[in-house]
C-alpha cells in the first residue's frame, strides 16, 4: 500500500505528478522548434519563456490538487522551506541544450516529506521516456523495471559528468576528467544532469 498523499481529486501524488510532468513536457516539445526569448540568470545560465510556461503548468496543477503542500521551484522559487509535504520542481533541466536546438532535456518533479524522498520523476518529452521512482517500490523507465549497470570496473565504465555554472568548480571537474581519461571506457558531457542521472 502506498504512503503517498491523496489529491483533492482522489488520485495519488504519483498520478498527479505524472500528469504534471507530461503536460509540462508537451509544452517543452511544442515550443522546441520555436524562437525562444532568453534571459540570463548568470553566466551561461539561461531561462526561457518556455521554462516559465512549463513551470506554471506544473504549479497550477499541484496547487489545485495539493493546496496545503509547499512548493520549491527553480524559476519562481515558490517557497524556500521544505516542511511537511513539499514538491521540488525543475521545469526544464538542460536549458542550454534546449536553446541551442539539442533535443536532450527533461522535466523533473519530486515529492518529499521533511527529509524523506517519496517520489521522483524525470520526463524526457522528445523520446517520451518517463523515469519514475517511488520509495520502497523501485525505479521504472516507462513500464520497465530499471537497475544500475553491473559493470564493476572503471575500465568498463562510461562516465558522465556535468560542468555546472561555476568557473572554479568547472575547472575542478575538468581536472578530474583529465585524470580519468584513459582509465575509463569513455567520458560524456550530456548537458542535462538530471537526465544523465536517470540514465545511470
Amino acid at each position: 500500500m502506498s504512503d503517498l498523499p491523496l489529491a483533492r481529486s482522489g488520485r495519488t501524488a504519483l498520478e498527479v505528478a505524472t500528469q504534471a510532468a507530461r503536460e509540462a513536457g508537451e509544452i517543452l516539445r511544442a515550443n522546441f522548434y520555436s524562437k525562444q526569448e532568453v534571459r540570463y540568470k548568470g553566466k551561461s545560465n539561461l531561462v526561457t519563456e518556455t521554462d516559465i510556461l512549463s513551470e506554471q503548468s506544473i504549479l497550477n496543477l499541484l496547487n489545485k490538487e495539493f493546496p496545503d503542500h509547499t512548493i520549491l521551484s527553480e524559476e519562481s522559487r515558490s517557497s524556500s522551506l521544505i516542511n511537511g509535504y513539499s514538491w521540488i520542481i525543475d521545469p526544464l533541466d538542460g536549458t542550454n541544450n534546449y536553446v541551442y536546438g539539442i533535443p536532450f532535456f527533461c522535466v523533473n518533479i519530486a515529492l518529499v516529506k521533511n527529509d524523506d524522498i517519496l517520489i521522483g520523476i524525470t520526463y524526457d518529452p522528445m523520446r517520451e521516456e518517463f523515469f519514475r521512482a517511488e520509495k520502497k517500490m523501485g525505479a521504472y523507465l516507462n513500464d520497465s523495471v530499471m537497475q544500475v549497470s553491473t559493470k564493476n570496473s572503471l575500465q568498463e565504465s562510461l562516465v558522465g559528468f556535468d560542468i555546472g555554472y561555476s568557473d572554479v568548480r568547472g575547472k575542478e571537474i575538468f581536472d578530474i576528467a583529465r585524470k580519468l581519461w584513459g582509465q575509463v571506457h569513455c567520458l560524456r558531457v550530456l548537458g542535462s544532469a538530471a537526465l544523465g542521472l536517470a540514465y545511470v
